[in-house]
């Protein structure tokens, strides 16, 4: 299972190679083409290296809109980042409260040289599906803008949602987090949640 996808996945590509003219069977690359295909796919680089700012551990502030005409509801938490798998992914796990509960998430986030795209992912102790988001990051490196759907547990409908992270200096940034819902035969997309993280010293 721990090679699963990574494998899987080039196998799976190169046995759709198409057959040579005049060949019944399909031609296979050599195992050296292979190897630097999948050395080319898997080597982090600059864009890997531009999340390198969110590293770290960091006190955070977390405010939730259950409804969009109220205050939000605003609680804290603390989360540390950190590099694995040879710099290719950033880990980031957070510990805090909800509603009285203790509350744990797990996060990756990184750059596939495939999509040419960010990817993310996250699971949390109060759901138990992963969302999963692609994204890019601004000219400037400040602000990184991802987008994605989930479902949701009351109409078991997917939305689409944003998240939006910008650097506000050295040691913080700021994340918001939008949904699009279908209120009066409408989509409407709103704010639900805004995190802000204030690196520990």
């Amino acid at each position: 299972m721990m090679m699963r996808h990574a494998v899987s996945m080039f196998v799976a590509c190169f046995a759709l190679v198409p057959a040579s003219r005049g060949q019944e069977k399909p031609a296979f690359p050599d195992q050296k083409t292979i190897m630097e295909a999948m050395a080319k796919a898997g080597t982090p680089g600059e864009e890997q290296k531009k999340l390198d700012y969110f590293a770290g551990t960091w006190d955070c502030v977390n405010k939730f809109w259950m409804d969009p005409s109220k205050e939000p509801m605003e609680t804290k938490a603390t989360s540390e980042s950190k590099w694995i798998m040879g710099g290719r992914f950033l880990e980031q796990k957070v510990v805090g409260e909800f509603g009285g509960v203790k509350f744990e998430g797990l996060g990756m986030t990184g750059y596939s040289n495939l999509e040419k795209a960010y990817v993310s992912t996250w699971l949390d102790n109060m759901g138990t599906g992963i969302e999963r988001m692609t994204g890019k990051m601004s000219a400037d490196g400040k602000t990184m803008t991802f987008g994605g759907e989930s479902m949701c547990p009351i109409t078991h409908k997917m939305l689409k949602g944003r998240e939006v992270t910008k650097i506000m200096g050295d040691d913080k940034f700021v994340s918001e987090f939008y949904k699009t819902m279908e209120v009066g035969g409408k989509e409407m997309e709103m704010k639900v949640m805004e995190i802000t993280y204030m690196r520990k010293k």
